[in-house]
């Protein structure tokens, strides 16, 4: 049975990275590592192209928002995976979301949400990486970056919330219903 090392340790080799928690002791599986390296970059991915999804039916529901606007069109939302709830009955609309003509704010709100999906994803990567990094690769300066990006995605995360909700209100209003996204 091993004994775990002292938690913030200032031991370090001469001219080494200066480890900073040292709780395990190197004793992980056979492979896990690169199980969730790979784990990890397909969520990274899988991230990236939830983001550039996200940008794509923002660009192709302005478009369409322009053109319905120059030619009087009624070409429909593209993408759409609000509902809408009108007297206890709920309705979504399939590929249309909620019924009705293309409006800034529910591009908006389709774009915001792909985008804080896309950060949770990306925070949740970071977290489970920094869980599964050998405790002689954990330095001071590694964990300050990491603290300092993830501060950042939930910085934006949380502001671009309050962002959506106010956009969600008007939405609402708008429509004159209640929209759950």
């Amino acid at each position: 049975m091993r004994v775990a090392r002292p938690l913030l340790s200032a031991l370090a080799a001469p001219g080494g990275p200066t480890p900073l928690l040292l709780l395990r002791g190197g004793n992980a599986a056979p492979g896990a590592r690169e199980f969730f390296d790979r784990a990890l970059t397909v969520v990274n991915c899988g991230s990236g192209l939830l983001l550039l999804c996200g940008c794509a039916l923002a660009l192709i529901n302005s478009a369409s928002l322009l053109l319905n606007k120059l030619f009087r069109g009624s070409l429909p939302f593209v993408g759409g995976f609000a509902q809408s709830i009108d007297k206890n009955e709920v309705k979504v609309d399939g590929l249309s979301g909620i019924k009705g003509v293309i409006t800034v704010g529910r591009i908006r709100l389709q774009l915001g949400s792909l985008i804080m999906l896309s950060l949770t994803l990306l925070v949740a990567a970071d977290v489970i990486d920094t869980i599964v990094m050998p405790v002689d690769e954990y330095t001071l300066e590694g964990l300050a970056k990491l603290a300092v990006v993830a501060t950042i995605r939930t910085g934006l995360s949380f502001f671009l919330g309050k962002e959506m909700k106010e956009v969600e209100e008007d939405l609402e209003d708008f429509y004159n219903t209640r929209i759950i996204v």
